[in-house]
Protein backbone atom coordinates (compact mmCIF):
# COMPACT_ATOMS: atom_id res chain seq x y z
CA UNK A 1 0.00 0.00 0.00
CA UNK A 2 3.04 2.59 1.01
CA UNK A 3 4.70 1.44 -2.26
CA UNK A 4 1.29 2.42 -4.45
CA UNK A 5 0.76 5.39 -2.76
CA UNK A 6 4.86 6.33 -3.38
CA UNK A 7 4.36 5.74 -6.66
CA UNK A 8 1.33 8.10 -7.21
CA UNK A 9 3.12 11.00 -5.16
CA UNK A 10 5.70 10.32 -7.74
CA UNK A 11 3.97 10.49 -10.72
CA UNK A 12 2.23 13.59 -9.41
CA UNK A 13 5.57 14.99 -8.93
CA UNK A 14 6.34 13.89 -12.34
CA UNK A 15 3.60 15.73 -14.06
CA UNK A 16 3.94 19.15 -12.12
CA UNK A 17 7.28 19.13 -12.62
CA UNK A 18 7.09 19.00 -16.27
CA UNK A 19 3.98 20.85 -16.55
CA UNK A 20 4.54 23.93 -19.03
CA UNK A 21 7.57 22.11 -20.90
CA UNK A 22 5.75 21.78 -24.02
CA UNK A 23 4.66 24.91 -26.32
CA UNK A 24 2.46 25.29 -29.17
CA UNK A 25 1.58 27.76 -31.43
CA UNK A 26 -0.79 27.79 -34.34
CA UNK A 27 -0.54 31.42 -36.11
CA UNK A 28 -2.55 32.43 -38.99
CA UNK A 29 -2.36 35.54 -41.27
CA UNK A 30 -4.86 36.59 -43.18
CA UNK A 31 -4.15 38.86 -46.59
CA UNK A 32 -6.06 41.05 -48.38
CA UNK A 33 -6.15 39.62 -51.00
CA UNK A 34 -8.16 36.84 -49.35
CA UNK A 35 -4.92 34.15 -48.64
CA UNK A 36 -3.04 33.03 -45.72
CA UNK A 37 -0.13 32.12 -44.67
CA UNK A 38 0.07 29.82 -41.81
CA UNK A 39 2.92 28.94 -39.24
CA UNK A 40 2.68 25.45 -36.79
CA UNK A 41 5.44 25.65 -33.80
CA UNK A 42 6.31 23.14 -31.39
CA UNK A 43 8.96 22.90 -28.44
CA UNK A 44 9.38 20.84 -26.10
CA UNK A 45 12.01 21.62 -23.12
CA UNK A 46 15.14 19.48 -22.48
CA UNK A 47 13.22 18.65 -19.00
CA UNK A 48 11.12 16.00 -21.65
CA UNK A 49 14.43 13.99 -22.32
CA UNK A 50 13.84 11.60 -20.22
CA UNK A 51 10.14 10.48 -22.31
CA UNK A 52 12.93 10.17 -25.17
CA UNK A 53 13.35 12.29 -28.49
CA UNK A 54 11.08 15.02 -30.09
CA UNK A 55 9.96 12.14 -32.25
CA UNK A 56 8.66 9.94 -29.27
CA UNK A 57 7.30 12.92 -28.22
CA UNK A 58 5.47 14.61 -31.21
CA UNK A 59 4.28 10.94 -32.47
CA UNK A 60 3.82 11.59 -36.03
CA UNK A 61 3.05 14.79 -36.10
CA UNK A 62 5.74 16.31 -38.73
CA UNK A 63 4.59 13.39 -41.16
CA UNK A 64 1.03 14.59 -40.85
CA UNK A 65 1.82 18.44 -40.89
CA UNK A 66 4.04 17.27 -44.40
CA UNK A 67 1.30 15.34 -46.05
CA UNK A 68 -0.82 18.87 -45.40
CA UNK A 69 1.29 20.31 -47.50
CA UNK A 70 3.52 22.42 -44.82
CA UNK A 71 7.03 22.88 -45.67
CA UNK A 72 8.68 21.29 -41.91
CA UNK A 73 12.08 22.65 -40.56
CA UNK A 74 13.45 21.41 -36.98
CA UNK A 75 13.62 24.65 -34.68
CA UNK A 76 15.51 25.30 -30.74
CA UNK A 77 14.73 28.48 -29.13
CA UNK A 78 16.78 28.44 -25.26
CA UNK A 79 16.95 24.92 -23.89
CA UNK A 80 13.70 23.77 -25.67
CA UNK A 81 13.57 22.31 -29.16
CA UNK A 82 10.94 20.82 -32.16
CA UNK A 83 10.04 22.22 -34.95
CA UNK A 84 8.41 25.07 -37.12
CA UNK A 85 5.73 24.27 -40.14
CA UNK A 86 4.87 26.53 -42.87
CA UNK A 87 2.65 26.70 -45.74
CA UNK A 88 0.66 28.85 -47.73
CA UNK A 89 -3.03 28.96 -48.85
CA UNK A 90 -4.83 30.62 -51.76
CA UNK A 91 -8.54 30.48 -49.82
CA UNK A 92 -9.03 30.13 -46.36
CA UNK A 93 -11.45 27.44 -47.50
CA UNK A 94 -8.23 25.47 -47.65
CA UNK A 95 -7.63 25.12 -43.86
CA UNK A 96 -10.93 22.92 -43.99
CA UNK A 97 -8.54 20.10 -45.79
CA UNK A 98 -5.61 19.93 -42.37
CA UNK A 99 -5.98 17.23 -40.79
CA UNK A 100 -2.60 17.12 -38.89
CA UNK A 101 -4.92 17.58 -35.19
CA UNK A 102 -6.80 13.89 -35.98
CA UNK A 103 -10.33 14.39 -35.39
CA UNK A 104 -10.45 18.16 -34.32
CA UNK A 105 -13.28 19.80 -36.79
CA UNK A 106 -11.37 22.83 -38.94
CA UNK A 107 -13.69 25.68 -38.36
CA UNK A 108 -15.48 26.94 -40.98
CA UNK A 109 -15.25 30.44 -42.23
CA UNK A 110 -18.40 32.26 -43.32
CA UNK A 111 -17.89 34.66 -46.44
CA UNK A 112 -20.21 37.36 -47.16
CA UNK A 113 -19.38 39.65 -49.88
CA UNK A 114 -20.42 42.89 -49.85
CA UNK A 115 -20.04 45.95 -52.71
CA UNK A 116 -16.89 47.47 -50.93
CA UNK A 117 -16.30 44.98 -48.16
CA UNK A 118 -16.61 41.13 -47.37
CA UNK A 119 -17.41 39.71 -44.34
CA UNK A 120 -15.36 36.86 -42.74
CA UNK A 121 -16.67 35.24 -39.83
CA UNK A 122 -15.72 31.97 -37.68
CA UNK A 123 -17.65 30.70 -34.69
CA UNK A 124 -16.17 27.48 -33.87
CA UNK A 125 -16.32 25.08 -30.56
CA UNK A 126 -13.89 22.26 -30.03
CA UNK A 127 -12.43 19.66 -27.92
CA UNK A 128 -9.01 18.68 -27.54
CA UNK A 129 -9.54 15.95 -24.95
CA UNK A 130 -8.90 12.38 -26.38
CA UNK A 131 -7.52 13.45 -29.59
CA UNK A 132 -4.96 11.11 -31.16
CA UNK A 133 -2.78 14.27 -31.87
CA UNK A 134 0.33 12.55 -32.94
CA UNK A 135 -0.82 9.29 -33.09
CA UNK A 136 -0.98 7.71 -29.78
CA UNK A 137 0.57 10.63 -27.74
CA UNK A 138 -2.71 12.78 -26.82
CA UNK A 139 -2.95 11.29 -23.33
CA UNK A 140 0.92 12.23 -22.66
CA UNK A 141 0.37 15.72 -24.38
CA UNK A 142 -2.74 16.36 -22.24
CA UNK A 143 -0.58 15.15 -18.98
CA UNK A 144 1.91 17.28 -19.79
CA UNK A 145 -0.29 20.88 -20.13
CA UNK A 146 1.37 21.95 -23.25
CA UNK A 147 0.49 26.00 -23.28
CA UNK A 148 -0.84 25.88 -26.97
CA UNK A 149 -2.23 29.16 -28.19
CA UNK A 150 -3.89 30.25 -31.75
CA UNK A 151 -3.02 33.16 -32.78
CA UNK A 152 -5.14 34.97 -36.19
CA UNK A 153 -3.89 38.67 -38.05
CA UNK A 154 -5.97 40.36 -39.71
CA UNK A 155 -5.60 43.42 -42.35
CA UNK A 156 -7.50 45.83 -39.94
CA UNK A 157 -9.15 45.15 -36.60
CA UNK A 158 -11.70 42.89 -35.96
CA UNK A 159 -15.34 43.66 -35.74
CA UNK A 160 -16.09 41.30 -33.15
CA UNK A 161 -14.49 38.25 -31.18
CA UNK A 162 -14.34 36.46 -27.63
CA UNK A 163 -10.48 36.41 -27.97
CA UNK A 164 -8.28 36.08 -24.42
CA UNK A 165 -5.80 38.56 -25.71
CA UNK A 166 -5.23 41.01 -28.35
CA UNK A 167 -2.35 42.99 -29.55
CA UNK A 168 -1.64 47.03 -29.32
CA UNK A 169 -2.10 46.98 -32.62
CA UNK A 170 -5.78 45.47 -32.51
CA UNK A 171 -4.99 43.37 -35.55
CA UNK A 172 -3.63 40.21 -33.67
CA UNK A 173 -5.99 37.80 -31.62
CA UNK A 174 -4.84 35.04 -29.29
CA UNK A 175 -6.64 32.14 -28.21
CA UNK A 176 -4.91 29.87 -25.18
CA UNK A 177 -6.28 26.77 -25.54
CA UNK A 178 -7.79 24.10 -23.20
CA UNK A 179 -6.81 20.11 -23.19
CA UNK A 180 -9.38 19.25 -21.24
CA UNK A 181 -12.47 21.92 -21.47
CA UNK A 182 -14.30 23.18 -24.70
CA UNK A 183 -12.78 25.73 -26.89
CA UNK A 184 -14.66 28.59 -28.10
CA UNK A 185 -13.55 30.58 -30.96
CA UNK A 186 -15.65 33.85 -32.29
CA UNK A 187 -14.15 36.07 -34.56
CA UNK A 188 -15.79 38.87 -37.57
CA UNK A 189 -13.63 41.06 -39.73
CA UNK A 190 -15.24 42.99 -42.60
CA UNK A 191 -12.02 43.11 -45.30
CA UNK A 192 -12.03 46.07 -48.29
CA UNK A 193 -12.86 44.39 -51.28
CA UNK A 194 -9.76 45.57 -52.71
CA UNK A 195 -10.19 44.98 -56.59
CA UNK A 196 -13.76 46.61 -56.74
CA UNK A 197 -12.14 49.66 -54.93
CA UNK A 198 -9.55 49.86 -57.32
CA UNK A 199 -12.04 49.31 -60.09
CA UNK A 200 -14.30 52.23 -59.13
CA UNK A 201 -10.87 54.77 -58.55
CA UNK A 202 -10.00 53.73 -62.21
CA UNK A 203 -13.21 54.15 -63.48
CA UNK A 204 -13.38 57.22 -61.40
CA UNK A 205 -10.04 58.62 -62.69
CA UNK A 206 -11.45 57.77 -66.43
CA UNK A 207 -14.54 60.03 -65.89
CA UNK A 208 -12.64 62.97 -64.43
CA UNK A 209 -9.91 62.60 -67.21
CA UNK A 210 -12.65 62.29 -70.00
CA UNK A 211 -14.78 65.85 -68.18
CA UNK A 212 -10.96 67.62 -68.23
CA UNK A 213 -10.50 66.91 -72.24
CA UNK A 214 -13.68 67.50 -72.92
CA UNK A 215 -13.70 71.32 -71.24
CA UNK A 216 -10.48 71.88 -72.95
CA UNK A 217 -11.96 71.09 -76.41
CA UNK A 218 -15.03 73.18 -75.70
CA UNK A 219 -12.94 76.22 -74.83
CA UNK A 220 -10.50 75.87 -77.83
CA UNK A 221 -13.62 75.58 -79.76
CA UNK A 222 -14.46 78.87 -78.11
CA UNK A 223 -11.98 80.52 -78.77
CA UNK A 224 -11.82 79.74 -82.63
CA UNK A 225 -15.14 81.03 -83.06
Amino acid sequence: MKRKCFLVILILLCVLFLTGCLEGDFYISFNLDGSADLEFTLLASSQLDMLGDTRQIFGTMEDDLERDGFTVEPLERGDMKGFQASRHVADPEELRDIRFLGDVEPPEIHIEEGLFTNKYSVDHTFSLAGVDIGRGNSDMLAMLDPDMTIRMEFPISPASHNADEVTEDGRTLIWNLDFEEANHMQVAVDVPDVLTIVMLILAIVIVIVVIIVFIKKMKARDQEV
